[in-house]
């Protein structure tokens, strides 16, 4: 996160652009950070077999544990 503003820093001071460019370098640096954050947390997505019970509607045995709770 630092880096990218370090170098809107460095381009300041070679351009003379007073610090446009360090807080442009800073805010790229916290939008990817907070990218980088939210794909960790939500973590893989693909084809992995949870993914496919997720997108199938969930496993038979579970439908029916629920379906035998609700007709009680």
């Amino acid at each position: 996160m630092v880096v990218p503003g370090l170098v809107g820093y460095y381009l300041d001071d070679r351009l003379g652009t007073r610090a446009l460019l360090t807080i442009v370098g800073f805010a790229v640096g916290v939008a990817y950070g907070v990218w980088q954050l939210l794909r960790l947390t939500n973590g893989p997505r693909g084809d992995g077999p949870r993914d496919s019970v997720l997108r199938s509607g969930g496993d038979e045995r579970c439908s029916k544990t629920l379906q035998q709770d609700v007709e009680w």
